[in-house]
């Protein structure tokens, strides 16, 4: 009984039910499969194309760890069998690691803050999705939404977590009355990360927090600026100097200003795509709208706006050109940034607006909170679902 009541190990629980099947769906198709691919290069010559490559280096790494040798001389068919898909195990190891991490990471943020029911509220963070019934007769739940939560990209799985301790360190450092050295090698050390993973929260979180920064000296507040430009605004800087040179030196691959493009791609008209967007973030907006002096102190719920708002303007005003005109990369900022905006709205949701209460009025209100965030995670619920029985069936291409 100790342990099921340990919210660490019902959620190491819930986790592995919930994502293990979901891994396993994917781990020999699509952009999984595709590092595979990256990282047997990498193995073979020590070089890669991918300028973002610490997935690739982590599928290598657990790889070399796995004892093949030993579980080949000891069964050997099923050691073979083992190797020839190696890969596929390291990435099933990383990729549920990562939602283990994404979850333990939710978990102690909503313990400190004091939110009850922190377990489901976590794993229904770890699932909402954009309000996507409306088109599901026409099997789109994805594509045209800024989806949240993608079960197919294994970068994007990895970052999730170390997005959130970015942004909450970052903003916690900025605002602190001292900071250590402690402080500045574990911010430096997460915006390494970030940038390596994949930089689509960095490209966003670099001009975003420039911002934060204005705002809160005019708030006069005196943010630590050294803080900010050595762990944080230096390495993202250099690294993704590096990345924009490796990613668009070759002739014709750039980026330029063409609003709706690239998302108008797998979308059929930008009045579908308007109605998709304000699906999206649906929750996240009647908040902003309805409690807009509350959420206005909030300085961290204000910084996850300004994010999400950099990351839409990349996605609906920019587009890649040449080999990556297709890809429609900047969609990935507006997912993290989404997702880091639904974890602080969910937080000043549940601390603000309590459903036990006398008021009437004031019980509507917040009920209409609830219900909307429901409609989110009954979306998630029908997007996880149609991935697991009916794997790129239903992303409306």
């Amino acid at each position: 009984m100790l342990f099921v009541n340990n919210p660490y190990f019902l959620t190491t629980i819930l986790v592995f039910l919930i994502f293990g099947p979901i891994t396993a769906i994917y781990l020999l198709h699509g952009d999984f499969a595709g590092y595979y691919k990256l990282a047997e290069t990498y193995f073979s010559t020590g070089t890669t194309t991918h300028p973002h490559f610490l997935y690739i280096l982590l599928l290598n790494a657990v790889k070399s760890l796995i004892p093949f040798s030993l579980i080949s001389f000891l069964f050997p068919s099923f050691g073979s069998y083992l190797f020839r898909y190696g890969y596929a195990l390291a990435a099933s190891i990383v990729v549920m690691l990562a939602y283990l991490f994404l979850g333990y990471v939710l978990l102690n943020h909503l313990k400190k803050k004091e939110i009850p029911g922190a377990v489901w509220i976590t794993l229904g963070l770890m699932l909402v999705a954009p309000i996507n019934l409306f088109t599901l007769p026409q099997h789109d739940l994805y594509l045209g939404y800024i989806g949240i939560t993608a079960f197919h990209n294994p970068p994007m799985i990895l970052l999730r977590p170390v997005a959130l301790l970015l942004f909450w360190g970052l903003t916690t450092g900025l605002t602190a009355k001292e900071v250590t050295a402690k402080d500045y090698a574990l911010i430096a050390t997460l915006s390494l990360l970030s940038v390596l993973i994949k930089p689509s929260l960095a490209i966003c979180m670099l001009p975003a927090s420039g911002l934060y920064i204005l705002f809160q000296m005019i708030k006069r507040n005196k943010p630590n600026i050294m803080f900010y430009a050595i762990s944080f605004v230096l390495p993202t800087t250099l690294v993704l100097l590096y990345q924009y040179a490796y990613h668009y030196g070759e002739v014709g691959n750039g980026i330029v200003f063409d609003p709706l493009r690239a998302m108008l791609l797998y979308t059929p008209s930008a009045i579908l795509l308007g109605f998709m967007f304000l699906m999206s973030v649906a929750f996240p907006l009647l908040t902003l709208l309805v409690s807009f002096r509350e959420v206005k102190k909030e300085d961290q719920l204000l910084f996850a706006w300004v994010i999400f708002t950099v990351a839409a303007f990349y996605m609906y005003l920019l587009t890649e050109t040449g080999a990556l005109s297709g890809d429609m990369n900047f969609e990935w900022s507006g997912e993290i940034a989404l997702f880091i905006l639904f974890v602080e709205t969910t937080v000043f949701v549940l601390k603000k607006y309590p459903l036990v209460i006398k008021e009437t009025f004031q019980r509507i209100k917040n009920l209409a909170f609830y219900l909307l965030l429901a409609l989110h995670l009954l979306s998630g619920i029908a997007w996880y679902l149609g991935e697991l029985l009916q794997r790129k069936l239903w992303w409306g291409w």
